[in-house]
């Protein structure tokens, strides 16, 4: 019986970012960048001080849901066709 072991992957180059918005805050940079991660989503990741903080990959599975008769502005304003949210 062999075993081989796979040979090692090689380094991915890093994936080109969209810089979304940066600011101060006392002594802190935040900054937010967006990431395309291909078939895997859009993934939106948070530095502090060019520091990972946190981050959330948005997945392409929103297609599948998203009515294209309503129009992105529509979900933008609550989901309702006059745009306002309808009370609970």
């Amino acid at each position: 019986m062999t075993i081989r072991i796979a040979d090692p992957l090689p380094p991915q180059p890093p994936a080109p970012f969209e810089l979304l918005y940066e600011f101060l805050k006392r002594h802190t940079r935040v900054r937010c960048e967006l990431v395309d991660r291909g078939k895997y989503g859009i993934e939106a990741c948070i530095l502090h001080n060019e520091e990972f903080h946190i981050s959330h990959t948005f997945a392409e599975a929103f297609d599948s849901v998203h009515d294209d008769t309503r129009g992105l502005d529509s979900l933008g304003r609550g989901g309702t066709e006059g745009g306002r949210r309808q009370p609970r």
